[in-house]
């Protein structure tokens, strides 16, 4: 069973209803709006629409409490009225502007040899300390139509390949010589990402 959201009219706050459909985030809640977080009303949750698991949650208690239940031996969650949805990483990818799955690049070997998966958190917090593309975009295409010549590229703390990316874009592949990082997901996500660039 899923439990989908509706738009709330006033805020970011959205309503919970169970089937099949599950909302996109609105403008509001990325930009123009306060950075108003996603949040979602839990109205009603109970044992059978959370398939038969013997507990359910209430709107009445503003602290979370476990209780056990003595014949089922499970717990009785009592929640908050609102819950903030995290953003999920391609969210993030798509808010920085970098295609989706960016950062899914599965395991990879890192520079001492060992092999890592990758996890959200890797991704995460290499999306939050990355550069918002677009508006780079726009500011190294007239960076670049001030060139004679053709331009080529180096770029310090990379981190997950915003800047060779987008000069790869508007001056041609190859165009970006090298890259340099610290963080070892970075240098792996910009050496999957960006063929032929030195890291």
């Amino acid at each position: 069973m899923i439990y989908s959201i509706e738009n709330h009219p006033n805020d970011s706050r959205v309503k919970l209803r169970i089937d099949d459909k599950s909302q996109t985030l609105s403008q509001r809640m990325g930009t123009g709006g306060g950075n108003v977080p996603m949040v979602m009303l839990q109205e009603e949750s109970t044992s059978e629409a959370r398939g038969g698991q013997g507990w359910e949650m209430t709107e009445t208690s503003d602290t979370l409490n476990i209780f056990d239940n003595s014949e089922t031996r499970t717990p009785t969650l009592m929640a908050n009225e609102y819950v903030v949805r995290r953003l999920t990483p391609t969210e993030c990818e798509r808010l920085q502007g970098y295609p989706d799955g960016w950062t899914d690049i599965g395991d990879y070997t890192d520079t001492q040899g060992k092999l890592r998966h990758t996890t959200d958190s890797a991704r995460y917090k290499a999306l939050g300390n990355s550069i918002c593309l677009p508006p780079w975009k726009w500011v190294l295409k007239r960076i670049s139509a001030q060139y004679e010549r053709d331009a080529t590229m180096a770029s310090l703390f990379d981190g997950i390949g915003g800047f060779p990316y987008l000069w790869e874009q508007i001056n041609g592949k190859g165009t970006c010589l090298w890259a340099s990082e610290i963080e070892e997901f970075c240098i792996a996500v910009t050496e999957i990402r960006i063929n032929g660039v030195s890291t």
